[in-house]
């Protein structure tokens, strides 16, 4: 972390060391991928605090993808972002997975779409669209 500089953003992949290993693996790819823009997950985020604040922190009518739209303003701000792939973390926590690969990459994906490109209409910000829900409630 020494060899960082301290004025930009980082982020790394998640991955598995037990089931999904494949999902998180493909999904990583996308993440060094995803032409310049940072696709960041805050269980895998860096930032400089004068950064968090230049900003304004975390826009708290989103209770997810909060994460990757502070990047993007981050970004906007000036700020540099670099995708680091040796800055790994482990997920233990599959529950949004297992109800369904497909469903969480295509929420994932349309919610970031939504919120990068500012068509998220503000009434739907607060919606997760049944990402926290409980499978059994």
């Amino acid at each position: 972390m020494a060899r960082l500089d301290e004025t930009a953003v980082y982020y790394g992949p998640k991955l598995s060391r037990d089931r999904y290993r494949a999902y998180y693996r493909r999904f990583a790819l996308g993440q060094a991928a995803a032409c310049g823009i940072p696709a960041a997950s805050g269980s895998n985020l860096l930032l400089p605090r004068k950064a968090l604040l230049a900003v304004g922190g975390f826009d708290l009518r989103l209770n997810c993808n909060e994460d990757s739209e502070l990047v993007w303003r981050i970004r906007r701000a000036g700020f540099p972002s670099r995708y680091r792939r040796e800055l790994v973390v482990y997920a233990t926590d599959h529950r949004r997975i297992e109800r369904g690969r497909a469903a969480k990459t295509l929420h994932s994906l349309l919610r970031c779409l939504l919120l990068y490109t500012g068509l998220m209409p503000e009434s739907w910000r607060r919606l997760d669209w049944g990402y926290w829900q409980n499978r059994n409630s």
